[in-house]
């Protein structure tokens, strides 16, 4: 299982390369063609065995982290997808398109379990609850739909933001989901009750991606300002700003014990964060072209 290891991170860039880099040596183990066109999203399942991959050429790819060969390719999509994400169990897959639409997909079989349908405009966002019931989704509408699988209804509607959500992602105990807009904040939210629970205000740009650290403690958020932001939830207050990068940042998140964030931009690299003393450890530079997505491989 060469491509597995502690913190090692997936990157994919406007091309459609898709790298697999070593964390501790900044090596890449792995360059994976799997798309013709931009990586706009890259999400793993929790045991670290696949990944899912979506992007502008209207395809998702479902592939093994353990030899990065392609599994599955759905290829029926009409639009460029803009977010995947793969269920706790890696059964299922969600998949949010520029044409409004929000399907699952079952992995193995690549048949369209549901269909979901309320947004107006793109759906740049999208997660499932760890319990199975639900999903979550957001998009240029700048509201949060809460769906019951089973009967595809939206259950809730969170409104808050006065722009385009272009990323969502809720909690571990899927009690909280936060949110982050081109209005310059992000909103974290209770999930029974719609309410907004914080409010964070601090980028000074669009803010394109946001995550929640598994304690469900700290938020992290990346932007148009070139910054990445680490918040404490509770307390509602910004921690720490990481300085770097040398255009928008696009893609951030936590790494699984919440002591490394990583970060991809327009600058064509990837790079890992320490949160305690706020300092960059690792710089990838392999990418030939702006990169769109990252996350850490599960370990």
């Amino acid at each position: 299982k060469i491509l597995r290891g502690v913190n090692n991170v997936i990157s994919g860039g406007l091309n459609g390369d898709i790298k697999i880099w070593e964390s501790e040596t900044g090596k890449e183990l792995r360059s994976i063609k799997a798309h013709t066109d931009s990586v706009y999203s890259i999400s793993t399942s929790s045991d670290g065995l696949r990944a899912v991959t979506c992007s502008e050429d209207h395809t998702v790819a479902v592939w093994s982290l353990e030899d990065g060969s392609v599994k599955n390719i759905f290829d029926k999509v009409v639009s460029p997808i803009y977010c995947a994400a793969l269920s706790y169990s890696s059964s299922h897959a969600l998949f949010g398109s520029a044409d409004s639409s929000l399907e699952l997909y079952e992995v193995e079989s690549g048949k369209v379990t549901a269909k979901f349908h309320g947004h107006i405009g793109p759906v740049f966002g999208c997660s499932f609850d760890r319990f199975g019931g639900r999903v979550f989704s957001a998009g240029e509408d700048a509201k949060i739909r809460v769906w019951d699988i089973s009967t595809t209804i939206p259950n809730s509607k969170f409104e808050g933001h006065s722009g385009s959500i272009y990323g969502i992602k809720s909690s571990i105990d899927s009690r909280i989901i936060a949110s982050c807009s081109e209005d310059q904040s992000l909103i974290v939210w209770d999930i029974s009750s719609g309410k907004i629970i914080r409010k964070l205000i601090g980028h000074d740009g669009e803010v394109f991606s946001c995550d929640i650290s598994p304690d469900g403690k700290y938020l992290v958020s990346c932007g148009e300002d070139r910054t990445v932001r680490l918040w404490d939830i509770q307390m509602g207050k910004q921690i720490l700003v990481f300085r770097g990068h040398h255009s928008e940042v696009v893609t951030c998140q936590l790494s699984e014990n919440s002591r490394n964030i990583v970060s991809s931009s327009h600058d064509r690299t990837v790079r890992v964060w320490d949160v305690t003393t706020g300092t960059q450890v690792r710089k990838f530079s392999g990418h030939s072209i702006e990169v769109n997505s990252c996350c850490f491989v599960p370990f």
